[in-house]
């Protein structure tokens, strides 16, 4: 699929002049609308009726349900209220975490997104079983079908074509399940078979001319009453909502992510020009909006896109925000005093008649895909409307933690032996320390490894982030997660040297963590590891870490109960250059620059400072560079890090070493210190 510069300017170029901002919603009106409709539809939901035709029930595994959860899931990463993550597993549980019976129909598999969702919730593998082997059994099968709606189908389907993705909606129903399966086993199969089917039907159906989609080949010819082609609100909004789904799933630095953004960008430019003065979109998105009703389920689709764009940056033009605006607004508007969201648009292959009682489960999971996208967006207004002008310098520790359904900064913690790796009871995973130029978090799940947040403006997040259901590994107003730990030492973590591989300490008996100083002068954290194993021997490990205002150094001291191969490090990436300064006293460090951010885009910097003195080596075991400590029981060093897109940091490689330098000097009075020698390489 072609770039579309060009495209682009010319379509906003000639937006009309109706396409007026609506305000800014506040960020708890938002949650508590969406909130409002979630609860309304599920109190409703055991007396949906949820019909293909007439006396014909629904499944409640099929894509009506499946597309309602899919929203619901979106809202429960956001809302404090365990009911909607207690909704989604019920169902699950109900259903026996089974899929529909058509082998390859993607409407029979959606449900699984929401299984892949509450496996990551509750690590109960029954409920990944079912649609793994689904997705196992599709990629074994690999289906060459043609795309064109034909005759001769098999039993239950319209269609021969229908074993692969032929019609639009199908985008949304299939390929996320395929991503989410690979971000949740590792296996890149799952994304490698989506992202070639995605782009074998986008190709197919996508209209270069108008930049929108038909709904399948049979509306390649057809007109509406007007003579226009017929591009249905709803079938382009299951699309437009699937390109989101895929970029919030795939790895910022996967191969084709640029051709989702690509097209994404098109029917964006596209959309805002159809949008009505209402706020809503067509039936069908080229007849003449005069007197066409209100439809609730395209336009919950396209607000939903249209604030994802915006929160990332996607999409810059101010029209974009103000078109979501609008969305949101002809959204609210839609919905009954007791919560209950009207104007969708009944079960259909295509633009049909719509009415104002008119509801049904999948325009309320839009809606709510819609609203969280929003909230999140409006999180992100107010964030920046505090962060003040001229940037007041502070300091701060948290430990932001899901306390009776809200999520509250506590000033310490003894982690229960329930907690696992990515569980909602900690939003950044752990406990953090901050200036307001950076902000480190440290694991509290048995890694006890050092994290990194970037910061694109100045001000304090770590009682913000981690509450939405964007990942924060995603670039967003505030900045993003950009270094990836994996089983590293990540950026700047304790370890121990275990046959010449520096590791993380393991999985401790106990983990407690207490802010000793919350700030704003100077912030301190101290966490403690008790019994984790080491050669056998148990060990208690407490490490103390601390920052001042306008620095991104974090200096950690820590004291090991028995005598352990302490070492501290971070983890090394292809490609990089690695800057080290050695020294005969005082203060030395190491150092990478380059491409080395999770997205693969960003260059990053990565230094870690030591006291000569208190070392016996440093150290390259290949995915790391640590130094090991000479007292085994003692350990001190600093950590920095730097993100070329903070708003007034670290641009480039110059500026960093010139950083380093000047920081190593510091802290070793360097004044007294013999002249350094620099050492240049490149990893390979």
């Amino acid at each position: 699929m072609k770039r579309f510069g060009l495209a682009l300017f010319l379509m906003l170029s000639a937006l009309p002049a109706s396409a007026q901002a609506a305000s800014p919603p506040n960020p708890q009106d938002v949650l508590r609308q969406t909130e409002r409709v979630a609860d309304w539809q599920l109190s409703a939901i055991a007396s949906v009726e949820a019909k293909a035709g007439p006396n014909e029930q629904m499944s409640p595994r099929g894509w009506v349900f499946g597309a309602f959860y899919v929203g619901l899931s979106a809202l429960a990463d956001v809302s404090a209220n365990p009911r909607y993550d207690e909704a989604i597993i019920a169902h699950g549980k109900r259903e026996r975490w089974q899929l529909e019976s058509r082998p390859f129909h993607a409407d029979d598999y959606i449900i699984g997104q929401s299984w892949i969702w509450a496996y990551n919730r509750t690590h109960d593998a029954e409920a990944l079983a079912p649609i793994k082997a689904r997705l196992d059994a599709i990629i074994a099968a690999s289906p060459k079908v043609s795309l064109e709606y034909g005759s001769n189908p098999p039993p239950n389907v319209e269609s021969a074509c229908q074993e692969r993705w032929c019609w639009a909606d199908a985008l949304f129903m299939g390929p996320p399940a395929f991503a989410a399966m690979t971000k949740v086993t590792g296996d890149p199969k799952y994304l490698r078979y989506a992202d070639s089917e995605y782009w074998a039907t986008a190709d197919f159906l996508f209209d270069k001319k108008e930049h929108l989609f038909a709904r399948d080949s049979r509306f390649f010819t057809r007109v509406g009453d007007h003579g226009e082609k017929i591009f249905w609100s709803r079938g382009n909004g299951w699309v437009y909502a699937s390109l989101v789904r895929m970029l919030q799933l795939m790895p910022g630095d996967y191969p084709s992510r640029s051709r989702y953004e690509d097209l994404f960008r098109a029917m964006s430019a596209r959309l805002v020009q159809l949008q009505k003065p209402d706020g809503t979109w067509p039936v069908s998105l080229l007849s003449p909006p005069e007197g066409t009703p209100p439809e609730t389920s395209g336009t919950g689709f396209y607000t939903f896109g249209l604030a994802y764009g915006v929160r990332t940056g996607l999409l810059k033009e101010p029209i974009y925000r103000a078109s979501a605006d609008r969305g949101w607004q002809a959204l609210t508007s839609a919905v009954s005093a007791d919560g209950r969201l009207g104007w969708v648009q009944r079960i259909g292959v295509g633009p049909d008649q719509v009415k104002a009682d008119d509801t049904q489960l999948y325009g309320v999971g839009a809606y709510l895909l819609a609203g969280t996208a929003m909230y999140q967006l409006a999180l992100d207004d107010r964030s920046a409307a505090a962060t003040p002008a001229k940037a007041v310098r502070l300091a701060h520790a948290s430990i932001p933690m899901l306390v009776g359904g809200t999520v509250r900064e506590v000033s310490s913690v003894v982690v229960p032996k329930t907690h696992v790796i990515h569980d909602p009871l900690f939003p950044i995973e752990g406990a953090g320390v901050e200036s307001d130029r950076i902000a480190y978090r440290v694991y509290l799940d048995g890694r006890n490894a050092v994290d990194v947040f970037g910061k694109k403006q100045p001000g304090i997040i770590l009682d913000k982030i981690g509450q939405g259901g964007t990942s924060y590994h995603e670039e967003t107003a505030w900045g993003m997660d950009f270094w990836h730990v994996g089983d590293s030492l990540g950026a700047g973590s304790l370890g121990v040297l275990d046959n010449g591989m520096a590791r993380q300490i393991g999985d401790p008996a106990q983990i407690s963590a207490r802010v000793e100083k919350a700030g704003p002068n100077a912030a301190r954290l101290r966490i403690e590891s008790r019994g984790f194993t080491v050669d056998g021997r148990k060990a208690t490990l407490t490490a103390h870490y601390a920052m001042v205002p306008g620095s991104r150094l974090m200096s950690v001291e820590a004291s090991a109960s028995k005598g352990i191969p302490l070492v501290a490090g971070f983890a090394k990436y292809p490609n990089t250059t690695i800057i080290s300064v050695r020294r005969d006293k005082g203060w030395a460090y190491f150092a990478t620059w380059g491409r080395q951010s999770e997205n693969g885009k960003d260059n990053v910097g990565m230094a870690l400072f030591y006291p000569v003195s208190a070392v016996s080596r440093t150290g390259d075991d290949g995915r790391g560079l640590y130094v090991q400590f000479n007292d085994a029981r003692r350990a001190r060093y600093a950590v920095a890090a730097a993100w070329e897109k903070e708003g007034d940091g670290i641009k480039d490689e110059a500026a960093f070493r010139a950083y380093l330098d000047h920081t190593v000097a510091e802290l070793g009075r360097a004044a007294s210190e013999r002249p350094i020698r620099r050492v240049t390489s490149k990893t390979k």
